[in-house]
């Protein structure tokens, strides 16, 4: 058998990670040479897919990953635990681990460590709580004593982490931390933060109780910070401290995101000229904002503010004529467009085509649109359509039944010279005939379009997509019309 040299084998696990990550672990059985090379690309993989959601595992897997981290914890640590009464499962190897498996980490949450503890404890062990919040405490000081190459940290505990031995070098190694708890001194912590965390490329904060100066210095003493998210809870409060972090960071930021709106517009957004994303979401937790937006002050300050590079746009509960400014005044670059839930007013019908018509001629790029329309309005399609021309993704959702069908959509859509258009997806009260729906599969095939990955997001409160609607959409997808 001929023998590849570890750069090779580098190469070739490389390309591996972006085609199929997962085949990383048979590779990883071939032979010692081979499991050199793949075993820190495997473990980076599962590290960062785990961090995205340790519950997409199920109980076995994250029972073995557990077991492998608890293996690494000290003697000491191991001492406190048992003399607490807290019993490891440890399926204990015959040996000592080959490899340091916690240094190939590079994405860590509190949340896997939350399910760790309570995985271990027993929940009708006496003293519980407490038990829970040693054996936190000390996997955490492993993690920050023997985790030298984490960049993203999700800090989801009330536990005062920076506190903890070796926290210090851990947070100061992060370029992205997301920060998700409901704490009375959270303010405090931002505190504390600014003077450890300063080379974050990325910054979250989830459940942010007020605008506060400490927040702004957290921000300001960033060397290189590109991306910004904050949801506050109170959205009352004018950012008086955040305009000026954000000031100070207004030539670096590339992506921001506010959730919920405050009353007026920020005073830095005229200021975020190299903005390539921006996230405007007018909702809390899925419920709109009971604070009374002052839309005409809104839409007097963005229709006076360019974004002349701007990339992605992402709304959700914002009036039409906002986004109409926003998209207006962009640089026509922009290449996703996804406006969520727009608010309906007197006015929606006309504002919704007029935001229809701006971004037909200001988004010539537009690769991906999700939108809510009214079904007045079907026909201005026709022309975005033919200036947008590189559409691959469209999702349509509307107020109100199509009413007696929507045909009238598949007909402007079968009609247009989308070539690279590859998803279509509706919401359930674009309730399409039969008949229009054989009527534009027919015209896709005839006209030689790619398969397009045709998608019915159901709603169990209507029923107009029917078992023959699902057949028709089968046949089609024999024949290669329809992917997915």
């Amino acid at each position: 058998m001929a023998i590849l040299v570890p750069d090779v084998l580098l190469l070739i696990f490389t390309i591996l990670m972006e085609i199929d990550p997962t085949s990383l672990h048979s590779c990883i059985l071939i032979n010692r040479s081979w499991c050199e090379v793949a075993t820190p690309m495997f473990w980076k993989y599962a590290t960062y897919t785990f961090y995205k959601n340790c519950f997409n595992y199920n109980e076995e897997s994250r029972k073995k990953l557990y077991n492998v981290i608890f293996h690494f914890l000290s003697h000491e640590s191991i001492d406190l635990l048992s003399n607490n009464n807290i019993t490891l499962p440890l399926n204990r190897l015959p040996n000592k681990p080959t490899f340091n498996y916690m240094n190939y980490f590079t994405h860590v949450s509190s949340i896997w460590i939350k399910d760790m503890a309570h995985r271990t404890i027993n929940l009708d062990t006496v003293g519980r709580k407490k038990k829970v919040k040693l054996l936190k405490e000390e996997i955490f000081k492993l993690i920050f004593s023997n985790c030298k190459n984490v960049k993203i940290f999700c800090w989801n505990t009330k536990l005062e982490l920076y506190t903890y031995e070796n926290s210090i070098p851990f947070f100061s190694n992060l370029n992205s931390l997301s920060i998700d708890f409901q704490k009375p001194r959270t303010d405090y912590i931002f505190g504390r933060l600014s003077n450890i965390c300063q080379n974050l490329k990325e910054l979250e904060i989830e459940e942010c109780n007020k605008d506060s100066e400490h927040l702004a210095s957290l921000i300001e003493n960033q060397n290189d910070l590109q991306s910004l998210y904050v949801r506050f809870d109170d959205t009352e409060k004018k950012y008086d401290f955040l305009n000026y972090g954000i000031g100070k960071k207004m030539e670096m930021l590339k992506k921001l995101a506010l959730q919920p709106l405050p009353q007026s517009p920020p005073k830095f957004l005229p200021k975020l000229q190299n903005l390539l994303e921006l996230n405007l979401h007018n909702d809390y937790y899925g419920e709109l904002n009971d604070v009374m937006v002052n839309w005409e002050e809104w839409g007097t300050n963005l229709n006076l503010t360019s974004f002349p590079v701007l990339k992605c746009l992402k709304t959700s509960y914002l009036q039409c004529n906002i986004e109409s400014f926003i998209v207006a005044n962009s640089g026509r670059e922009i290449l996703e467009i996804e406006f969520r839930h727009s608010l309906e007013s007197s006015t929606y019908q006309p504002d919704n085509r007029i935001l229809i018509r701006k971004i037909s001629t200001h988004c010539p790029k537009l690769t991906s649109l999700t939108m809510d329309l009214d079904l007045m309005n079907v026909s201005d399609l026709t022309i975005l359509f033919s200036n947008c021309t590189q559409l691959e993704k469209i999702y349509f959702t509307a107020k109100v039944m199509a009413s007696p069908n929507g045909d009238n959509l598949l007909k402007v859509l079968s009609d247009s010279s989308l070539e690279n258009l590859k998803d279509f997806s509706f919401n359930d009260k674009w309730n399409f005939s039969l008949e229009g729906l054989e009527n534009f599969f027919k015209s896709w095939r005839s006209k030689k379009k790619s398969p397009i990955n045709f998608t019915h997001y159901y709603d169990e409160l209507f029923y107009y997509w029917t078992s023959d609607h699902e057949e028709l959409v089968k046949k089609y997808k024999t024949e290669g019309i329809i992917i997915g």
